[in-house]
């Protein structure tokens, strides 16, 4: 199973939305939705607050499989007795008996064997936790690499752009010319005194969707911005928009059929 797979099946059975997980995570609700999807991997800090967040382990949202567990430590041997540690030659004298080294430095010994396939083992587990972090690290850094160098053209166009109210609410849907992993998409209305409001889009199949809170007395001018790390490109999509309770009407500037 994936890490989207996992984040996407954490948040259902904690019955939690989209929107619920990014609050508490301290993104947005469109992150979420990329990092579901594949199209994104979130950094170090953002996966320790997933975890936080789903109540589990970072070992169980990443899919790590726990390190083996050590083996168990050697028999102890048994002390030899005074009478069968030398057994001696008649032919030979026996050898003179060495300074400070009675049965006391046996147990010393014995503790030593004991504690080194501990410690070998504790050494290794740290290791392999930290190579893991490591490489957990390294494949986060990719997608993000790969953003900042995606190669956005000086211009883009825009297809499919529509508006619609119900209730007064609008929503707005229009197709870029490139999608790619890396570009992400503004809308901003700027009214008659030049206030502007900028809303994040959904992107879903290369459609970008959503709605816009706005005053419906007002007209505005539409502008789509795509963007990535280091570049960043507007087009001005529509002029003289306006909306009520069941309509929209709108120029549009620029679309491809």
């Amino acid at each position: 199973m994936t890490f989207s797979q996992r984040l996407s099946q954490a948040r259902k059975a904690r019955g939690m939305n989209q929107e619920t997980l990014a609050h508490q995570v301290g993104v947005s609700r469109q992150a979420v939705s990329k990092w579901e999807t594949g199209d994104a991997l979130p950094d170090l800090p953002r996966l320790l607050a997933l975890a936080d967040a789903l109540e589990l382990p970072l070992d169980d949202l990443c899919g790590r499989e726990p390190p083996p567990s050590p083996s168990q430590p050697p028999a102890p041997i048994s002390t030899p007795t005074p009478e069968s540690t030398f057994l001696p030659d008649s032919s030979q004298s026996a050898p003179p008996p060495c300074p400070d080294s009675g049965t006391a430095s046996i147990p010393a010994r014995l503790r030593l064997r004991r504690i080194l396939p501990l410690a070998v083992a504790f050494f290794l587990g740290a290791v392999l936790t930290l190579g893991a972090l490591w490489s957990l690290r390294q494949f986060q850094l990719v997608p993000s690499q790969a953003a900042s160098a995606a190669d956005l053209p000086e211009a883009f166009t825009v297809s499919g752009l529509s508006f619609s109210s119900q209730g007064g609410t609008l929503s707005y849907t229009f197709t870029p010319s490139m999608a790619a992993p890396g570009i992400t998409y503004q809308i901003s209305f700027t009214d008659s005194q030049g206030d502007t409001e900028t809303f994040d889009p959904a992107l879903d199949g290369g459609v970008c969707s959503g709605t816009a809170a706005l005053n419906p007395l007002e007209s505005y001018q539409v502008t789509v911005t795509a963007q990535t790390a280091t570049a960043q490109r507007s087009l001005a999509v529509a002029v003289n928009l306006t909306f009520g309770d069941s309509r929209a009407d709108w120029i549009p500037l620029e679309e491809i059929p």
